[in-house]
């Protein structure tokens, strides 16, 4: 329907009600439908450099959270099957807000920096820079129209690949025991 003009909110709202006006064959629409439900179930793939990273921040012994607003069970289910699940000390479920990455620095009573890796800018980055966490912004492949833009929220940090984390906490610093890092689901 938006092919043929329609906003993109009417059309879906017209796609929900189960208007039959649409440019697919009925055996299109089963196609991608099951596509989408087997994507829902299926394992993701890491990010790019995720397992070089997981392995370079455990060597330097900085204690690794994630924090999701998804099901934890979920979360925990796909750290196993991607055999991430040994890197994380913790997996901590709850709204992204300044005042839960405030629990999470006191809960684990980081005494050196604290940094989030977040891949929203409005769900992860924004949320942990308010709590005083430096923010490390990986972009997604995806981004919402309502996603503000980079210079509103300002992340300390942009990366292409989760391997550019680690000399980021190294800075110019040799020692990084103690430091939080959180990445995100």
């Amino acid at each position: 329907m938006t092919l043929r003009g329609m906003k993109a909110e009417e059309a879906a709202r017209a796609a929900w009600r189960g208007g039959k006006n649409y440019l697919l064959s009925d055996g299109d629409v089963i196609t991608i439908e099951q596509r989408f439900l087997n994507d829902l179930v299926a394992t993701p793939q890491p990010r790019p450099g995720a397992e070089v990273a997981l392995n370079m921040l455990e060597q330097l012994g900085c204690l690794l959270l994630i924090v999701t607003e998804g099901a934890k069970a979920k979360v925990e289910r796909i750290a196993d099957l991607l055999e991430f699940a040994r890197f994380f000390d913790r997996i901590i479920e709850g709204r992204k807000t300044p005042e839960l990455y405030q629990r999470v620095l006191s809960l684990t009573r980081a005494l050196a920096p604290a940094y989030m890796v977040g891949d929203q800018l409005d769900r992860d980055i924004k949320p942990a820079k308010d709590a005083g966490l430096s923010t490390i912004y990986f972009p997604g492949g995806f981004r919402p129209r309502w996603t503000p833009e980079e210079a509103l929220i300002r992340p300390d940090y942009i990366i292409s690949s989760l391997a550019e984390v680690p000399a980021i906490i190294l800075g110019p610093v040799a020692g990084s025991r103690g430091k939080v890092v959180g990445i995100p689901s």
